[in-house]
């Protein structure tokens, strides 16, 4: 079995990220939810961000999708040339485990050490995915839930870093999108502790730039969004 964890966000000028909720909505089982979750994640056109999804997160949901009889007309577009499924694409879909490591031509790193690396908390609900199925055995759902959201709160913010590495986001883009998961984790706190114990282990991190790069006074900004696949080119 699967699970299915994301961010609802907007994307705002200068590459600025809003989020809206960190959500785990459901096992992608026999249920009629899950089901549901497989028909949104597979037709509708946006812009995916993954740690291993090519070999791993995505693979789960097409294999899922053929079982239910579903199509994901989006996924398998041919206007234009290249799409999710075209590796070297990555305002498509950005498996960030992939373009850290070149396509493969350099070394790979695990999620829990890039995040660390950049000062984020890295995995702390349990040292690796393997340790799941334990989870799943003994009924823990919600220690499963909590894992299932630091993963996707690491690959968010390591997304903004990479997001302004390569310019597809100015250092005031990636500051503001910082602030406001700041500012949700904070919101977010007294109902969902974990989120809390996330936050505050960001902050307390020692690394050179945990959370905020530095903001020249003549920065040259995000790159024009022409640039850049929206995610209203590539709706239908």
């Amino acid at each position: 079995m699967a699970q299915h964890a994301g961010f609802d966000q907007g994307i705002l000028g200068d590459g600025f990220i809003a989020v809206a909720q960190v959500t785990v909505p459901g096992w992608l089982g026999g249920s009629a939810f899950g089901k549901a979750v497989l028909r949104v994640q597979m037709k509708k056109a946006r812009m995916r961000v993954t740690w291993n999804g090519r070999g791993f997160d995505l693979p789960v949901l097409k294999q899922r999708s053929l079982v239910y009889g579903l199509q994901a007309h989006a996924w398998h577009r041919t206007d234009p040339r290249y799409g999710y499924d075209y590796r070297y694409e990555s305002r498509w879909h950005c498996d960030l485990m992939d373009v850290l490591c070149d396509n493969g031509a350099s070394a790979r790193l695990g999620l829990h050490e890039a995040a660390v690396a950049i000062g984020l908390p890295g995995k702390m609900e349990a040292a690796s995915g393997s340790e799941v199925g334990a989870m799943l055995e003994t009924g823990d759902h919600d220690r499963i839930n909590r894992y299932c959201e630091g993963d996707v709160l690491n690959t968010y913010a390591l997304y903004l870093r990479w997001a302004y590495l390569s310019s597809v986001m100015s250092a005031r883009g990636h500051n503001a999108s910082v602030r406001d998961l700041v500012d949700y984790l904070e919101r977010e706190r007294l109902k969902r502790p974990h989120l809390g114990e996330f936050l505050d282990a960001w902050q307390a991190s020692s690394r050179p730039c945990p959370l905020y790069v530095e903001e020249p006074a003549t920065e040259p900004g995000a790159q024009p969004p022409e640039s850049h696949l929206r995610s209203e080119d590539v709706l239908p």
